[in-house]
């Protein structure tokens, strides 16, 4: 008779072909992220980044992407090196829930400087935010708060909108519409 055979401790396929499963299989189901880490110490070091590309602050469930709220990304700021949030997460998508939230913001926007498109509907018009926003670098594609455009003194000559692309002023209720309005830069 056969005896059971012991755990397999090596890959069966080169890690190279290995780690392209996993971040494929990662990339088309976002939400299953935080089970492939617990696959193999490997694996989290290959998909984590993932987990953190796309982040939607949001009460609302959200079927596709992991789920994140405010305390479980700042209490992930405070556990992770001062730069990983930085380097990974390129889409931030932040709606108002709970009235402590807005709080949070100030700690989230300083660690996620590498962000490309920003998404919130909390009014970021004053200076403390705007300092925030200023220091993304990276950031192309805006959707704020049609109060939050109304900056004071410089309007869009304001160092915020020195790299932005495409800009989408919205009103809490406009989210409900199925389409929004993208404006490029070059035409305001």
């Amino acid at each position: 008779m056969n005896s059971p055979s012991p755990l397999i401790s090596e890959p069966r396929f080169p890690p190279d072909l290995e780690r392209e499963i996993f971040e494929i299989c990662a990339l088309s189901r976002p939400r299953t992220i935080p089970s492939l880490m617990l696959v193999a110490s490997r694996v989290k070091e290959w998909v984590e980044p993932l987990l953190y590309r796309i982040i939607a602050v949001s009460d609302s469930r959200n079927e596709s992407l992991p789920p994140f709220t405010c305390d479980i990304l700042v209490r992930t700021i405070r556990a992770k090196p001062v730069h990983f949030l930085a380097k990974y997460v390129r889409h931030l998508y932040l709606t108002p829930g709970r009235r402590n939230d807005r709080e949070h913001v100030s700690d989230i926007l300083p660690a996620c400087t590498g962000v490309t498109s920003l998404f919130t509907l909390w009014a970021l018009h004053d200076a403390v935010f705007l300092t925030l926003l200023e220091n993304m670098h990276s950031l192309r594609q805006l959707a704020v708060s049609v109060s939050s455009l109304f900056v004071p003194n410089n309007g869009f000559e304001h160092r915020l909108f020195r790299n932005i692309t495409h800009l989408r002023p919205c009103r809490p209720s406009m989210c409900l519409l199925p389409r929004g309005r993208n404006y490029p830069i070059s035409r305001i």
